[in-house]
């Protein structure tokens, strides 16, 4: 039973340096956005069984003024 394909490529010298190229090109920037992730739970991590009282990670906090008009908006509909 076949369930997927395999192709065998066999590229020219500059077909080679191409995909090398965009190979790494596409590992650093996998690396890079890896890393944004785990920075952001290194910041946003906090222990269980316990919460800080002087401050906690939530997030954005939306504008007081536009609130309520987006309820007002949804409940029209």
């Amino acid at each position: 039973m076949l369930l997927t394909y395999q192709y065998k490529l066999n590229p020219n010298s500059q077909q080679v340096v191409a995909l090398e190229t965009w190979g790494e090109l596409l590992r650093r920037h996998w690396n890079y956005a890896l890393g944004e992730r785990l920075d952001w739970l290194r910041r946003t991590r906090s222990q269980i069984d316990r919460c800080s009282l002087v401050c906690e990670p939530i997030g954005e906090i939306p504008d007081k003024n536009r609130y309520p008009l987006l309820i007002w908006k949804s409940s029209k509909f």
